[in-house]
This record gives structure tokens, sequence and C-alpha cells, in this order.
């Protein structure tokens, strides 16, 4: 079923589908394929999942929806293994996430469509203009989420390519509470709601749980929003039975179960921008639960889910907060404007220095870099660019001036018509300079331009070097590595 406009009163008429690989009367576990496509060929993604913040409160089963939505894009949607970032606690850190999204700009391809998929906490931005992605390392101070936060905007951003759609899913709340609705973040703050109805970013779709609360599901330690997205692009949104699930879809299908589901608070998804009627998968047949005997079961323990054993839970990590204070000085990390900083120096890093703080850590990537920013270094290069002409110009005046004295004739310089000496001398000049140009700059030129290909290659040696340094810096304080 594609498009919306069949939404809310076809997915209503779901609520009482049968279940297929029910976990007991509860909710499915995500243990089986569903029909592999191609639509995602040139697609790339990020998926982020903080279950184990090291200060804030547990987000239970964001890591286990995050690995869901890997296993689902890359097997049932067809995304390349290699353009998936996939980021679980203790990987998922601002710099990280702007890291990886860059990434994807790299990656994606002409008419692909980058997916950033985050599940965890969030919180409203200072100013309310925004909502705040907030990594493992935010602490419970507003000091430390505003600059440990990363606003959505600056997320999507850094993802804008040349892809034809950007599609964010995003599994947290922006009131700064907690996932039960009641315990702020920041001891002794009140819930705020963010002013985020902004003018969409041109091209980005944004399906959002609610901007007050984002739980679990009822009767299960799963955030609600982006287990039920999934479920629904797998099958359980497809009402007449095409296998075609559009975004309009699925999101009409989250509303609708948690509207039926959810009566103590609001926490009903939105979207913001499109298209709503991009399909998102084309043969997805997989039945959904019964949601009818889920709310007339509501309040019976139910059978958890079984963790997928593709990828093994990411392990708990309970850092010194002194060391991970002390760290954060030395960490080198992107900025939103993409460079790389170290608050310790007084200016954004180079890639000499990238390459003399990481390159012990890493020495291939140390050597790529060297290697291409040298011959980047070639277009600024005076003796490239400037001298062939210069040179070029000089030797064709002599030439022109040679020239000209041929046809002149012999005798006194002073005798000689000014016009042979004018005309052979500035058509040498123009000639020996764009000879100078066309032979020795162009080509030069032509190969200090890095390719998209090496440019990518760049990024990641960058991203590997900072990782190296920071890997370095936290072993020196007896901290695990990132």
């Amino acid at each position: 079923m594609s498009g919306q406009g069949r939404g809310f009163a076809s997915i209503t008429s779901m609520l009482a589908l049968p279940l297929v690989a029910m976990v007991a009367a509860g909710w499915p576990a995500f243990s089986r394929d569903v029909p592999a496509t191609r639509l995602g060929a040139n697609d790339a993604a990020v998926i982020a999942g903080v279950s184990r913040p090291f200060v804030l409160p547990e987000v239970k089963g964001a890591v286990e929806n995050a690995t869901d939505w890997y296993l689902w894009l890359t097997r049932a949607r067809g995304v390349p293994a290699e353009r998936v970032t996939l980021l679980r606690n203790a990987e998922v850190t601002r710099e990280a996430l702007l890291a990886a999204a860059a990434n994807a700009k790299e990656q994606v391809g002409e008419g692909g469509v980058v997916w950033l998929v985050f599940i965890g906490h969030g919180a409203p931005a200072k100013d309310g203009s925004d909502g705040l992605l907030l990594g493992v390392d935010a602490q419970r101070a507003e000091a430390s989420i505003a600059e440990r936060g990363l606003l959505q905007r600056d997320f999507v951003r850094a993802a804008q390519g040349k892809q034809r759609t950007t599609i964010a899913v995003i599994d947290a709340c922006f009131s700064g509470m907690a996932t039960d609705g009641r315990t702020p973040l920041v001891a002794g703050s009140q819930a705020t709601l963010p002013v985020r109805r902004v003018a969409p970013e041109s091209g980005v779709l944004t399906l959002a749980s609610s901007e007050e609360v984002a739980g679990p599901l009822p009767g299960h330690d799963r955030p609600a929003f982006s287990y039920l997205l999934l479920g629904a692009l797998r099958g359980w949104a497809d009402g007449d039975g095409d296998g075609k699930v559009s975004a309009g879809d699925a999101l009409g299908y989250a509303r609708a179960a948690l509207t039926a589901l959810v009566t103590d608070k609001n926490q009903i998804p939105s979207a913001r921008g499109g298209p709503l009627d991009l399909v998102l998968h084309d043969g997805a047949r997989e039945r959904g639960p019964d949601l009818i005997a889920l709310v007339a079961n509501a309040g019976r323990p139910a059978t958890p889910v079984v963790p997928h054993p593709a990828i093994a839970p990411a392990p708990r990590v309970s850092p010194n907060r002194e060391m991970e204070a002390a760290f954060r000085e030395r960490e080198i990390r992107l900025d939103v404007d993409h460079r790389w900083v170290r608050r310790d120096f007084p200016g954004p890093l180079s890639r000499t220095d990238l390459a003399r703080l990481g390159g012990e850590g890493a020495p291939d990537a140390k050597k790529l870099v060297e290697e291409l920013s040298a011959r980047e270094e070639l277009q600024n290069n005076f003796l490239v660019s400037a001298a062939p002409p210069l040179v070029g110009m000089g030797l064709g005046t002599a030439a022109g001036l040679g020239v000209g004295t041929l046809f002149a004739g012999g005798g006194d310089p002073s005798d000689r018509p000014e016009r042979a000496y004018l005309l052979g001398g500035f058509i040498g000049a123009f000639a020996g300079a764009a000879a100078g140009a066309l032979f020795v700059t162009t080509p030069i030129f032509m190969y200090a331009q890095l390719d998209s290909d090496e440019k990518s290659s760049l990024a990641r040696a960058e991203a590997q070097l900072a990782k190296a340094s920071n890997d370095s810096e936290r072993a020196k304080l007896g901290l695990p590595p990132r």
C-alpha cells in the first residue's frame, strides 16, 4: 500500500490481524528476514542507539531496536553494509554522529536515500528552537547537555549531499524528561517543549516520536515508536496486501497503534517535510501483532522479546567520571562546521596536527592523509599555479621579439618598425603563457584534484587518526577505548 491517503482507515482495519512469529501473547521479535529488495542499493545510513548512558537514566531496548533497524536496512532494503554505520552505547557521541553523517553524505549514490536513525534521550535546546540528541556522555547538568548534545538540524545538515531524500527517524522526546515522562534529566528542571515547527529542510522527511514523551511499548521494554515504525515497514502497515509500504503508511500504523495502546500520556508521533508517499519497502508481507488482543490483555505480564543473535548487545561501560572529564579536555571531535577541534588547542586542528597526534596508532591513515594532503596543497603552490605561465610569457615574449626582428629586417634597432616588435612580442607572450598553463599547470592541477572516492578515503583516514589519538588519551587515563 503506497500513499498517505489510504492511511488511517485501512490501518485501523489491521488491528485484528493474526500474529506471525508472536512471542507468546506479547510483542513479536524481529528474528526473521523479510524479502530482500534492491530499493536501497544507492542508500547510506547512520543508526545510533543509546540504552545505557554513563549518567542519564537507562533507555531500555534502544540498542536492540537500533540493531533491528540495521538488519532491516541491510537485509530487506538492500543498503550495502559498508554504507551503514551502526553506533551503540559508548560509541554514540556528538562527534561520532557528525562524522558518521558526513561519511553517509560521501557514500550515498545518486538518487539514493540517507537514513538517520536515533534512539535514545533527547532534550530541548536552550533557546527552544530545536531538539538536542544526547549521546552516551551527556551529564545531568544543563551546561553538559547543551555542549554534548547535537541539534537535530545539525545532524541532518551534516548528511546533506547528492541524495534524493533524507529520512530521519528520531525516537527521543525533547521535553527534558526521561522515558517515564516524569523524571527530569536535570534535577530541578521543568518539562518544556521546544519550538520545532520551523520550515523543514528541502528533501528531508523527519519521522519523530511525540514531543512530550517517547516511552516504551506497553508491557515491554522497547522504545515504542522506532519498534512500531520498523514493524510497519516489515509489512504490518500493508493493509491492502500489495506488499508496498510508504512512509505515510508506516507513520499511520505507528500513530494508530500508539493511540490504541497508550492512554495515559500523549505519545503520538508526527512527520515533518516529505515526501510521505515514498515507497520504503516492496514485498513486505509480514503480519503484525493483534493489537486488539494486546489492548485487551493490558496489565498482564508479557514475554520478553528475545534479542537478535546476529549482533551481540554492546557491553555496559561504567567509566570514572573524573577521568572522563579530563579526557574531554583532550578529545578530538568535529564541530558543527566539520572542523577537527580539541579544547586545549587554540584553533581547528590541521591534518598535520591529526597525523602527529594519531599517527602512531593509525600509521596507514597517517600515510594516506599525508599523501592526499600533499596533492591538494599543489593547488595552492605558487610555483605550480603562477610560475609556468609567467616563465612561458617571458620565453614567448623573447621568441616573439625574435620573430619580429626577422620581419623587420636588419639594421639599427631604432630604424625597425615598432609594429613588428609589438605584434611579435604580444603574440609570443600570449602563446608562451598559454603553453605554460596548458602543458604544465593544468596537468598538475588535474593530478591535485581528489575524486569523490579519494575524498571519502581522506575523511575516513582523518576520523581514524582522531580515534587513534582519542584511544591513546583514554589509555593514558586508564579508560577503555570507545
